[in-house]
């Protein structure tokens, strides 16, 4: 770029005749008379009227006084002109220097580049004598320039001018695209002389310009457009004029750099100002503390949710960063003290305890380095947020998983933990340690004639007596069922273990009362010495175990220890094993049958077939004693398919005497058979072999074997169905079945495993699942089937959640053939099921306290209920299980229950039924807190006032009737969106398959 005082002139003259001055003229006047008397002179000699040497003479006389008196003239013309010129350059250059002060004092108070370019162009024309003045800039696309302000002759028509720089574009030859490109001024002095303004010059004269003067203009280093002047003469522009604009123009550009700076400035502050808002914002939203420290630790910025969390004041602990060390519980201060000083880099995480208001909290505090150049930590962050709902979910999870449930007790995964720490530290001293195991007598007894819930007070019971017995360092564990483990560390000699061993088993055969029932929780014991008697926990458990059978079989309530001859009951299995090798062929085999029975009806609608061995020595073998071996060793598949052909040749004896069931035989099918390569053309042949119409067997597949290699068993399934056979899922719920490959097998029902069935009526848990199982069984248009059915409470719980077939003790044991082709010749059945369904009127009160009871029945003997009423709260559940109950009213406090915790078992089993609760004491806490849970519909203070008592019930019945009523519309609902949207894709399917 040259210099502001320089430019590049492009065309143009220093005078103008048509403006010379009379003196001037006069001497072209006179030049031209003395070339007119020239020639004349010449014409006379050329005729000889006057001698040549004579002209020559006077003819240089003439031109001499001309030539004389036209320098004289020219001289004084010219020393005329000059100081003119010079005033009027010297006046123009004072308006410029006005133009350019005017310029400068707009770069100062102009706050957007409109108001800057209407101030600059205005200068220009008002001071500057600029007959007009433009100011253009760079579109977005930067190939063109756009006016944005114009002042002077014609200046409205500016704003729609374009002018393009694009190097491309042959238009861009001008002097503008130059200006831009180039970083130089521009300077035409004659428009009309110059030919790349041709087009232009029409234009000129109509507004009256002659010269222009062209400057770019500049933002730091980019050139944004351009600042155009026109002068209204030639020659207009001249360098000390060019300098002074080129000064206006640098202005301008210094101008635009100040407010593109202004304008990054104020947005960095509103960008600033946005962050700390949003800063604020989330500050105040986030669940945690946040904080920040500088490099020395001391902090100095925290939210306010600190005063909440910790229960002290944010100010203070600006002011003194320790200040939240007083809130640390003492315990934990020592522990974070050194974490935070270890910590150099300013990284943190962990988890202490506070105390707020005597309650302490857990806390995790994480702190982030924030470094700068050359890795200098230069802030830190943190977060604090309270993990005390985590902490004690994670203690809970934690004692559950090494917890025994119900007793409090060592599970099994920590016993065996500990037992492995006793085995290596009993190695590195002389002395010695024991293992006792623990198999009470007679539980099963206690569970089947008292209930579950007594059984599990004896559980409870039997882990306090030992743990009352044995010493700090010792460990007792309940293991499952009704098994218990003691580790008895540090002993002296082995003969300590007995005689620990014989008081345990004393402490537990002394008697203790529950529920009004006098019980003696005997258990038979097994003794292992470590390390004598292995050196694993697996081997000495094991051991323990064959000891504690060797008890039982001695009398139970006593203890032995583990010998090597105890491994003759290993013998003896291989011996069995031996034996069942050649059972087969000695026909000792035989097929005992289980009737399945309609759960409404009571008819007989099939029978299972169920595999027994009768030993030649030891009588009827227990299924359970026989069928892991045949299942180790692969004799099930021949054992199985000799079954499968029994069963099929009984089905067809009994069809044939017009006694089978409509739904035919099941038969059991081991998962060993399904592995076999070709295990559906297997059990296809035996099937054909018998002549038995394929329908009427059906093949009952465990869970678990379903699901070991679901697209397997698929294909197997759809072979076996594609024949007629019957399919369905034995001990349902047991193993972890996908309902996505469910659905794709061929099933025809679900059977339900008998642990679920036991504990139906009293196990929430349990009827939950129970319920689930027959749901899914209906949505996938399965038939459900329950095992293990032995009272009449299950039987009704059943029928009334939908399940369809049952079979159980309650109807019959298994039979041998004979007795159970006299049983369907006699068509025995259970009878039809008459569940009480009148629970919108039916009232259960549950009182300990008989005249209570009948106290209620007076009252209410004219409301129209039908009242049961029992002082045994161990009965409820059962009376529930055979009488749809709409509304209970329950005492609050009974032996051995309250009538919250009643209630809330009624309220898993049995949610529609309205519950109330009465009590004799004004300070009903827990009725009332389980009021507010929902788990209790009303509280009634004993003792009430009968009209009140009365409104309560009708109330209760009301509520009562009003769900019936919403369940009973949204049924309808229900079926009247699936009768609109048609068949669901399964019944489609089946439909077609039907088709």
């Amino acid at each position: 770029m040259k210099s502001p005082v320089q430019s590049d002139v492009l065309s143009g003259s220093d005078v103008s005749i048509g403006r010379a001055s009379p003196t001037l003229r006069f001497a072209v006047a006179l030049l031209a008379g003395a070339g007119t008397l020239s020639a004349g002179v010449l014409w006379l000699i050329h005729r000889d009227v006057v001698p040549a040497e004579s002209a020559v003479v006077v003819l240089l006389v003439v031109v001499v006084g001309l030539t004389v008196s036209l320098v004289r003239l020219r001289g004084r013309y010219v020393v005329a002109s000059a100081a003119t010129q010079l005033a009027r350059d010297a006046s123009r250059h004072r308006d410029f220097y006005a133009a350019l002060s005017h310029t400068n004092r707009a770069i100062l108070h102009s706050t957007t580049r409109e108001a800057l370019f209407e101030a600059v162009c205005g200068a220009a024309v008002d001071y500057g004598h600029i007959r007009l003045a433009w100011i253009g800039t760079l579109d977005e696309t930067g190939l063109w320039i756009e006016s944005r302000t114009a002042r002077g002759g014609a200046g409205d028509d500016y704003p729609r001018i374009r002018v393009s720089v694009d190097p491309s574009n042959p238009e861009s030859a001008g002097f503008a695209a130059a200006a831009i490109h180039q970083g130089r001024c521009q300077i035409v002095n004659d428009i009309l002389a110059e030919p790349r303004l041709t087009r232009w010059h029409q234009d000129a004269r109509m507004v009256g310009v002659r010269s222009m003067a062209v400057f770019p203009l500049r933002e730091g280093d980019r050139a944004i457009g351009i600042l155009t002047l026109h002068g209204h003469e030639a020659g207009f522009f001249t360098d000390a004029l060019t300098g002074l604009l080129w000064e206006m123009a640098d202005a301008v550009s210094y101008g635009l750099t100040n407010l593109r700076h202004a304008a990054a400035q104020a947005s960095a502050r509103q960008a600033l100002a946005d962050s700390d808002e949003k800063f604020r914002q989330l500050t105040t939203t986030i669940p945690g503390v946040f904080w920040t420290a500088g490099a020395d630790g001391r902090v100095n910025y925290v939210s306010a949710r600190y005063a909440s969390l910790v229960g002290r004041s944010p100010e203070r602990l600006v002011r003194d960063w320790r200040d939240w060390l007083r809130a640390v519980h003492r315990d934990d201060r020592l522990q974070v003290l050194q974490q935070i000083r270890a910590a150099t880099d300013g990284i943190v995480d962990h988890e202490f305890r506070v105390v707020v208001d005597g309650a302490v909290r857990w806390i995790r505090n994480r702190s982030f380095a924030v470094t700068g150049a050359g890795g200098r930590l230069m802030l830190i962050t943190g977060m604090a947020e309270e993990i005390t709902e985590r902490k004690q979910n994670e203690e809970q999870l934690e004692r559950m998983a090494r917890y025994d449930q119900l007793t409090g007790l060592s599970n099994r995964a920590l016993f065996y933990d500990r037992l492995q720490h006793t085995i290596v530290r009993v190695r590195r001293s002389d002395r010695v340690a024991a293992l006792v195991f623990l198999d009470l007598d007679h539980f099963k007894r206690i569970n089947d004639t008292l209930g579950h819930a007594i059984g599990d007070r004896v559980l409870q019971e039997v882990a306090t007596r030992l743990q009352k017995r044995l010493r700090a360092g010792d460990t007792v564990a309940r293991l499952s069922g009704d098994e218990f483990a003691v580790i008895l560390a540090d002993l002296a000699t082995a003969d300590d273990a007995a005689t620990v061993g014989r008081a345990l088993l004393d402490d537990l055969d002394k008697a203790f009362l529950c529920e009004g029932h006098e019980l003696f929780p005997s258990a038979s014991a097994g003794i292992t010495v470590i390390p004598a008697d292995g050196d694993t926990p697996e081997v000495l458990l094991k051991n323990a175990d064959t000891a504690m059978y060797r008890a039982k079989e001695a009398g139970r309530n006593t203890f032995r220890f583990f010998e090597p001859v105890m491994h003759a009951r290993a013998l003896e299995r291989m011996s069995m094993e031996g034996q069942l090798r050649r059972a087969l062929d000695r026909d000792e085999f035989l097929l005992h049958y289980q009737p399945k029975v309609d759960l409404i009806s009571g008819a007989v609608v099939g029978m299972e077939a169920l595999l027994r061995w009768r030993h030649p020595e030891r009588g009827l073998v227990s299924p359970v004693d026989f069928i892991p071996l045949l299942e180790d060793n692969g004799l099930i598949v021949p054992v199985g398919e000799w079954v499968l052909g029994q069963a099929c040749r009984q089905a067809m004896a009994w069809r044939q005497e017009d006694l089978l069931p409509e739904g035919g035989i099941s038969v059991n099918v081991s998962g060993r058979q399904l592995q076999e390569p070709d295990a559906a053309h297997r059990l296809v042949q035996v099937v054909a072999d018998s002549g038995v119409d394929p329908r009427l067997i059906e093949l009952e597949i465990t869970e678990t074997v379903l699901m070991r290699n679901a697209d397997h068993t698929e294909g197997i399934l759809q072979a076996l169905k594609d024949v007629g056979l019957r399919l369905s899922i034995d001990d349902f719920g047991t193993g972890y079945s996908s309902l996505a490959y469910l659905k794709r097998f061929p099933l025809d029902a679900l059977k339900i495993d008998r642990s679920f069935v036991r504990d139906i009526t009293t196990d929430a848990e349990d009827a939950l699942i129970t319920r689930a199982i027959i749901s899914i069984a209906k949505s996938l248009r399965l038939a459900s089937v329950a095992e293990g059915v032995e009272t009449d409470a299950q039987r009704a719980f059943l029928a009334a959640a939908g399940c369809d077939v049952m079979q159980g003790y309650l109807f019959s044991r298994p039979l041998t053939t004979e007795d159970c082709t006299a049983m369907l010749a006699a068509g025995r059945g259970l009878g039809r099921a008459e569940r009480d369904t009148a629970g919108a009127h039916t009232l259960l009160v549950v009182d300990d306290d008989v005249s209570i009871l009948s106290l209620v029945q007076r009252t209410l003997r004219h409301e129209g209920y039908r009242i049961l009423t029992t002082a045994d709260p161990g009965q409820v559940l059962e009376l529930m299980a055979t009488h749809e109950v709409g509304v209970i009213l329950a005492d609050h406090r009974m032996p051995g229950t309250s009538g919250v915790e009643l209630l809330r078992r009624v309220r898993s089993l049995y949610p529609d039924t309205v519950r109330l609760i009465m009590s004799g004491s004004a300070d009903g806490t827990a009725a009332t807190e389980a009021i507010n849970q929902g788990e209790v519909y009303k509280f009634i203070l004993k003792p009430w006032d009968n009209t009140e008592l009365r409104s309560a019930l009708r109330d209760a019945f009301s509520h009562r009737a009003l769900r019936d009523e919403n369940l009973t519309l949204k049924g309808r609902l229900q079926q009247l969106e699936a009768t609109i949207a048609g068949p669901r894709p399964l019944e489609q399917a089946r439909l077609s398959d039907a088709l």
